[in-house]
C-alpha cells in the first residue's frame, strides 16, 4: 500500500473546523440559556400584574377590614354578646332623620329621667349632632344650651360617674327609638364625647330598657 503523507494544510483546516464547531455549539448553549432567562423574567412579570409587590399585604388588611365590618354588620343586625360584653343594635329617628348605631348593654347604668323615673339611652355626641344639630361645645355648655332653646323639648339628666363629680347631660324624649327589635319611645341623653370604643358601639343602654 502507498504510503499517506498528512500535509500541514490539513491539520490546520482540521483544527479551524473543530473550532468552527466549538464556537457553533457554544452560541447554541447561549441562545437556549438566553431563551429560558428571557421566558422566566417574563413569568414573573405576569405574576407581578396579576399580584404586585403591595398586593399581599393589602389583601390581607382587606381580609382583615372585610372580617371586621361583617363582625360590626352582625351586631348591628341581629346583636349578641362579645367578650363578655353584650350588643344590641339600636334605630333612632327624629326630624325625619334615622340613624343606625349599635348600643353596649350595661346593667350597671342605672341614668333615669327624674321626671319619668325612665332609665335613658346615652348616645355620643357624634350621634346627637347627627340627628339634632348639637355640637360638641353645646353639649359641653348644659346650661347654657338649654336656656338658647335650639332644639325643642330639651331637659337635664343629672348624673355622676365614677370618680368625678356630678354633672348634667342634655336629653330629650323620641317618639322612634328602636331597640333590638322592639320599638318605644325613649328618653335619649347626649354625652359630649365619644363612648368607650366609638368603632365598636355608639350608644350605653341599662340593663332593662
Amino acid at each position: 500500500m502507498p504510503n499517506t503523507v498528512r500535509r500541514p494544510d490539513d491539520d490546520r483546516r482540521r483544527r479551524e473546523a473543530q473550532r468552527r464547531r466549538q464556537r457553533e455549539e457554544a452560541e447554541r448553549r447561549e441562545q437556549i440559556r438566553t431563551s429560558r432567562d428571557h421566558r422566566q423574567r417574563t413569568t414573573q412579570l405576569e405574576r407581578q400584574s396579576l399580584m404586585g409587590p403591595m398586593d399581599l399585604p393589602f389583601l390581607l388588611l382587606t381580609l382583615l377590614l372585610t372580617a371586621g365590618g361583617v363582625w360590626a354588620l352582625c351586631i348591628v343586625a341581629f346583636g349578641g354578646r362579645v367578650g363578655g360584653r353584650e350588643y344590641v343594635p339600636v334605630e333612632l329617628t327624629y326630624g325625619g332623620k334615622t340613624v343606625s348605631i349599635v348600643a353596649l348593654r350595661d346593667s350597671g347604668n342605672t341614668l333615669r329621667d327624674p321626671i319619668s323615673g325612665e332609665q335613658v339611652l346615652v348616645v355620643s355626641g357624634e350621634v346627637a349632632e347627627k340627628l339634632t344639630g348639637l355640637t360638641q361645645d353645646q353639649l359641653r355648655a348644659p346650661l347654657k344650651t338649654l336656656m338658647c332653646r335650639p332644639v325643642p323639648g330639651l331637659r337635664l339628666i343629672p348624673y355622676r360617674a365614677v370618680g368625678q363629680a356630678g354633672d348634667m347631660l342634655l336629653a330629650m324624649r323620641f317618639d322612634r327609638v328602636k331597640i333590638g327589635n322592639r320599638p318605644q319611645s325613649a328618653v335619649v341623653a347626649f354625652a359630649a364625647e365619644g363612648l368607650g370604643r366609638g368603632d365598636v358601639y355608639q350608644a350605653l343602654t341599662g340593663g332593662v330598657i
